[in-house]
């Protein structure tokens, strides 16, 4: 099987909304935010806000099995790409995106068109 890989050096990274950012805010786990006073809809609002949030979330597909990238968290992919909606994963998710008024199909869909072109690394 052929699989496409996206060139991470082109992409535009200096238009990410994050971009001046610590890094490690995009490696914490959810629990650890939260002693921080942040959330994943702080990282959330700005990625779905970000004018390349589908190239991060292809060079998450490609590249980057850990993290949270154009939006989502590795969790989130993994069970999104493998089309298991695991309750406690997808209740976040589902609860995050009806407080930021994003629609959870319009999210999944995003996400299983980056799949439909990039491999998920399992």
């Amino acid at each position: 099987m052929y699989r496409k890989v996206v060139d991470r050096n082109k992409i535009e990274w200096e238009r990410a909304s994050c971009q001046g950012l610590e890094t490690d805010l995009f490696f914490t786990p959810r629990t650890e935010l939260l002693i921080e006073g942040l959330n994943y809809n702080h990282l959330r609002r700005m990625c779905f806000d970000c004018p390349i949030q589908k190239e991060c979330l292809q060079a998450a597909t490609a590249f980057e099995p850990y993290g949270f990238w154009g939006g989502l968290s590795e969790d989130e992919r993994r069970h999104i790409y493998a089309g298991k909606l695991d309750t406690r994963v997808m209740g976040w998710l589902r609860r995050d995106l009806k407080a930021l008024n994003i629609g959870l199909s319009t999210l999944v869909q995003t996400v299983l068109s980056v799949e439909r072109d990039f491999t998920f690394n399992k």
